[in-house]
C-alpha cells in the first residue's frame, strides 16, 4: 500500500492525495474509502492505486483507509491547489 496526505477536497466527494513518496498527487472518490467515512484536508491514509475507469492513463486511489491526521506539513511544489 502507498501513503500520503489529502492535500484538496472539490466538495462533492472528491479529493487529491499528494503520495509520501513520489510528491505526485492522484484522485480519489469517495466511493473508494473504505467505511464510506469522509476525508478532510491533511488526513494522512494508505492506499491501493488503480487506473481511473475515465481517463485509463491516470491512476486513482482506491481501498483509502485513514491512518491519522497531520496538524502541520510542508506544502510540495506539487500539491494540487483549488
Amino acid at each position: 500500500m502507498v501513503t500520503g496526505i489529502v492535500v484538496a477536497a472539490s466538495g462533492r466527494g472528491f479529493w487529491f492525495i499528494e503520495q509520501d513518496q513520489t510528491r505526485d498527487c492522484v484522485f480519489v472518490h469517495q466511493n473508494c474509502v473504505v467505511g464510506k467515512k469522509y476525508l478532510r484536508v491533511n488526513d494522512r491514509v494508505r492506499f491501493n492505486l488503480a487506473p481511473n475507469p475515465r481517463k485509463p492513463s491516470e491512476m486513482q486511489a482506491v481501498d483509502v483507509e485513514i491512518i491519522g491526521i497531520i496538524i502541520a506539513r510542508q506544502v510540495s511544489d506539487k500539491a494540487v491547489r483549488p
